[in-house]
Formats: structure tokens, sequence, C-alpha cells
């Protein structure tokens, strides 16, 4: 583990007009280039995991509405392609065109796709990729229910950028879960400082140009690894 003693958290108003900046016309990211990114990011901590020591195979994907559940999306069709077990849950039908390619891109490899609850002790891991940094309280249907039983589950849980229905920049004020994995993309945000378990920072695609402009610290990621476990910060 990389020991760091300062890396750039974001809050919730940083976080969105990044995003809106990568996918300017100036800086020209659009966001399949992001999602694959990320997802491929996600991918590659469960595969971390497993060279340590962990068998998550049969792995549920939970996929919300935004940018955080087609990161998840993505993320299955590379485990699947890596040879894991990959599942989606929806919980509601999906009429977002670019949504539905990334489905599609699944369903073509075999990954089976949900639209109701599931057991999720049947897993052996849950990826949470349900609500990203742009949400604001309160839950809402459908995603209350999965979000509720979280906390309840005894799989391990892997969160994507951020624990689903934690404040942005306050973290857990709701009492809700708490995952033993978090993969932060980009930079991690202010509503994580406090998270204990084990943290992974993701999608490395910050251009030097936007970093020298924001003064972000940014860690260093070994070779071409597109992952990298932070210490507690």
């Amino acid at each position: 583990m990389q020991q760091l003693t300062k890396i750039s958290y974001l809050n919730q108003i940083q976080s969105q007009q990044f995003d809106i900046e990568l996918m300017s016309e100036d800086v020209g990211f659009t966001l399949d280039q992001l999602m694959e990114l990320a997802g491929q990011s996600i991918a590659n901590t469960i595969i971390q995991l497993n060279k340590e020591g962990k068998s998550y195979n049969k792995i549920l994907v939970l996929c919300g509405p935004g940018n955080n559940g087609g990161d998840g999306i993505v993320s299955a069709r590379h485990l699947k392609q890596f040879g894991l077990q990959p599942e989606i849950a929806l919980f509601r039908e999906v009429k977002n065109p670019f949504f539905n390619r990334l489905l599609n891109q699944c369903k073509y490899n075999l990954v089976p796709i949900h639209y109701e609850m599931q057991d999720f002790e049947k897993y052996d891991l849950l990826i949470d990729a349900i609500l990203g940094f742009s949400f604001k309280p309160p839950l809402r249907e459908p995603y209350d229910k999965p979000i509720y039983q979280l906390k309840t589950t005894k799989t391990p849980i892997l969160s994507v950028d951020i624990p689903s229905g934690w404040d942005v920049e306050q973290g857990n004020t709701q009492d809700l879960f708490t995952p033993e994995y978090l993969i932060s993309l980009t930079l991690p945000k202010l509503g994580v400082k406090s998270f204990k378990g084990r943290h992974f920072i993701g999608g490395r695609f910050i251009p030097l140009k936007l970093q020298e402009k924001y003064n972000f610290i940014v860690p260093q990621y070994q070779g071409s690894d597109t992952i990298l476990e932070l210490s507690n910060l």
C-alpha cells in the first residue's frame, strides 16, 4: 500500500464541474471514454483483491440511473471478460439509449440482467454503483430498498466513488451501510475522508494541464496500473 500524506478531495460542486470540464470541447473526453476507464478500474480492483486471496467470483452489480450506474454496467462487462461471473441488478426498466447500448454489450457477453430485488446472500461480492456524487437526499424508490438492505447483508460490498446514500461532503449522516471496500474515481470526495475500509482510487485520466490549473494533489500510479490503494489519509 502506498503511503500518502496528501491528496486532493473534491466537494459536490467541484466533482460536477470537473466532469463537465473533462467533457468540454476544449478537453475533449466523451462520456463513453470516462465510463470505460472507470469501469475497467472497478474490475481491476476486484482482480487485485482476488490475487491477494479473496474468492470473489459470483458478483452482483447494483446499478442506479446515472453515471455511477453506467460505470457499474461497464465493470460487469470487464469482469465477465476476466472470467468471473457478474450479474447486473437495475431495479427498473432503462429507457436511456446510451445505457441500453451498455446493456447490449453485457447481454452479448452473457451477463444476466435483473430488474427486481435479488438475494444478496447468494453472491460473493456486491458492487454498489447505485448513487454517485450528484445524490441529494432523501432516498427515493426504487433505490431506497436495496440501499437499506445493504446494511444488513453479510456479503462484502465494494462501493463506487461514494457509498450510495452518503452525503458527498459530510459522509454517512443517515447511518446507512459502510462498505468493506471503496474505489474513488478521479479523486476522492470529502464525504469519505473518515472511511476506514480498504480505499482504492481509479480513473487514471486527469489531464496534466488540469492538475496544474486546479493545483490537484494526485497520487502517483505505478507503471501502467489503473488503480492504486490509498493508506489512511
